[in-house]
């Protein structure tokens, strides 16, 4: 008898194959766990790029993981309005500089970002991992970056894997930047040695300082985010890094988001470090200026409300966390005061510093929330996907205690097999019946989603209906009172 010996990857890439533009719609949240339904409806794309252009109204954002430097995202278009609030999401000819970062505001006294052309980029093309925007007319820069996602530890340009050398393999040296802000993937699990919090705000600062000759000042925050992937093949695309909550739990970590700003007024200082939030830590090259006192585990994916509450009075992200990374500001007195003489134009607030989370970037972590309202639908489908395997393998843990290889390189003290590389022995005929299983699940589920947004699409024609119908029965009304 014929036997087949595929990895449980392999089984994806089968399940994969039976309709992936479909299963790509399933990844609604980048393989994480999502928090309580009624929050749902503010993780759409449409709605977070709405906060997103909400909050560069008068401040400036920094902004990591927004895509490929494409203008629409999963049918999201931007108005031309909001379209005009970026800089340097568009593709730098002629070069592979990353393209997933950028900056918003809607100053009209901030620049365009700069292209290879402009002599600018100090770094071998296709090396560089940020974007600059000139602040203005004196030539001043600012640097939205975003830096290799394994940190210095999986750094291929420089030996030793340090964070100096990290830095210094992917930012310019340019001495016009006066600030470097977004994500860098510095933290500690992710650097040789595992130094501290304090440790690696002070070698950023150091490198910082190393890189272009100036001090600066380094902001981090030290809240933690869980960032736990769970599920199979269809919410979760990244099966590699799947955890679930015990064996998660020191997944936790504070990310790589820093703001920092380059020191032309020493005394300024202390000064304006002393109402920064209290899970902000804040570094020079030489001390700690400031460290947190918080160091709390916070729930990613979840908002404060609505667009229109993503601010408090002074123009500031409401929100610790945006999505699945630490939220940094600074109001922009405080930046000039540090930088001095005044560099930030007159109509900026205050100086922000944002993840998208991947929600529009590409790959397998992309989001397509368009069916978000079916997550709970996909689940139940994943998981009858998953059992269909489990049939055949007693080496498969349960559904919800998946734990994928790239976890387990991470966390050597869990002993078990990542279960994206458990081998499952079957029969010819057992196999054919098993795809032909996974096939009827995902119709199955093609056809639920379908009637659902069939559903919505007849709500919503009805409650048009009515609010036209509303609308003469009122037009009648007034015409009779005329009268």
């Amino acid at each position: 008898m014929t036997e087949i010996t595929k990895t449980v990857q392999d089984y994806v890439d089968v399940i994969r194959s039976i309709d992936l533009e479909f299963i790509n719609t399933c990844a609604v949240a980048g393989g994480f766990n999502l928090p309580k339904q009624e929050v749902l409806q503010y993780l759409k794309i449409d709605r977070i790029f709405d906060r997103l252009f909400n909050i560069a109204e008068n401040n400036l954002v920094f902004a990591s993981e927004m895509g490929e430097g494409k203008l629409e995202y999963n049918n999201v278009k931007f108005s031309t309005e909001n379209n005009a609030k970026i800089r340097g999401l568009e593709p730098i000819p002629d070069s592979s500089v990353i393209n997933d970062t950028c900056v918003l505001t809607s100053s009209t006294d901030i620049g365009e970002a700069l292209g290879l052309n402009s002599g600018k980029y100090t770094v071998e093309p296709g090396k560089g991992r940020y974007k600059l925007v000139p602040i203005n007319t004196d030539g001043k820069l600012v640097a939205s970056i975003h830096l290799s996602g394994d940190g210095p530890a999986g750094d291929k340009e420089k030996e030793p894997k340090t964070i100096a050398n990290f830095i210094k393999s992917h930012l310019p040296n340019d001495q016009n930047i006066c600030m470097f802000c977004g994500d860098t993937n510095i933290t500690t699990l992710k650097t040789p040695g595992e130094p501290s919090r304090e440790e690696i705000g002070k070698q950023i600062a150091t490198a910082l300082h190393e890189l272009n000759g100036n001090d600066w000042l380094v902001f981090m925050s030290d809240l933690k985010v869980d960032k736990m992937r769970s599920g199979f093949v269809l919410y979760n695309q990244q099966l590699k890094k799947s955890t679930y909550p015990t064996e998660g739990k020191d997944s936790s970590e504070a990310d790589g988001t820093i703001f920092a700003i380059k020191i032309s007024n020493q005394s300024a200082i202390d000064g304006i470090v002393a109402d920064i939030p209290s899970h902000y830590s804040c570094y020079t090259k030489d001390r700690t200026v400031k460290k947190s006192t918080v160091e709390s585990i916070e729930p990613i994916y979840t908002f404060s409300g609505d667009v229109k509450e993503s601010l408090d009075s002074n123009g500031q992200v409401i929100d610790k966390i945006f999505l699945d990374h630490s939220v940094l500001q600074l109001s922009a007195d405080k930046c000039n005061a540090v930088l001095s003489p005044i560099i930030l134009p007159t109509d900026i607030k205050n100086v922000i510093v944002l993840n998208m989370g991947s929600i529009a970037n590409s790959g397998q972590k992309n989001w397509n929330t368009n069916n978000i309202d079916s997550y709970d639908e996909i689940v139940k489908a994943d998981k009858a996907l998953y059992d269909v395997l489990k049939e055949h393998s007693s080496e498969l843990p349960e559904f919800d205690k998946i734990v994928g290889s790239k976890f387990l390189v991470e966390h050597p003290e869990v002993k078990t097999v990542g279960v994206d590389k458990v081998k499952i022995t079957v029969s010819q005929t057992d196999y054919e019946n098993m795809k032909l299983k996974f096939k009827e699940i995902i119709e199955s589920l093609k056809n639920k989603i379908n009637r659902i947004t069939a559903g919505k699409r007849k709500t919503k024609r009805r409650m048009r209906h009515r609010s036209k119908s509303r609308s003469k029965k009122i037009r009648k009304s007034t015409k009779k009172t005329r009268k």
